[in-house]
């Protein structure tokens, strides 16, 4: 999807939130949008919504966590993961995503990582 088309449908799914502000699949196709416009902090806020909303959305959310861990930006991949530990703080995919990304983190290579620059 080009930026264009990421843009319009951000503009749609403002409209559904406008109507349910607790549509959690709205929120979650919201994140995925401003994650490909750049917007990334907008995007954790979507995503956290979603799964606020939603736990069955747990598991699509690890996989964009996985997205900003994979461009070494761990610190917002991080806040998305501890989200939903605090909301399932059991869940094995969610805490096998935080010892990624801890580990990651502390490798010789990370140094750039927090920076939000993709290498």
């Amino acid at each position: 999807m080009d930026r264009g088309s990421n843009i319009e449908a951000t503009k749609e799914f403002d409209k559904a939130l406008e109507l349910d502000p607790n549509d959690a699949y709205a929120h979650y196709q919201r994140g995925r949008a401003l994650f490909e416009q750049g917007e990334n902090d907008d995007a954790v806020t979507e995503f956290t919504s979603a799964v606020e909303n939603d736990r069955n959305l747990i598991n699509n959310v690890l996989f964009e966590a996985a997205k900003f861990h994979k461009n070494n930006k761990n610190e917002l991949a991080t806040e998305i993961v501890d989200k939903i530990l605090e909301i399932n703080s059991t869940n094995p995919d969610a805490q096998e995503a935080k010892k990624k990304i801890q580990q990651n983190s502390q490798s010789p290579d990370s140094g750039s990582q927090e920076s939000g620059k993709v290498s």
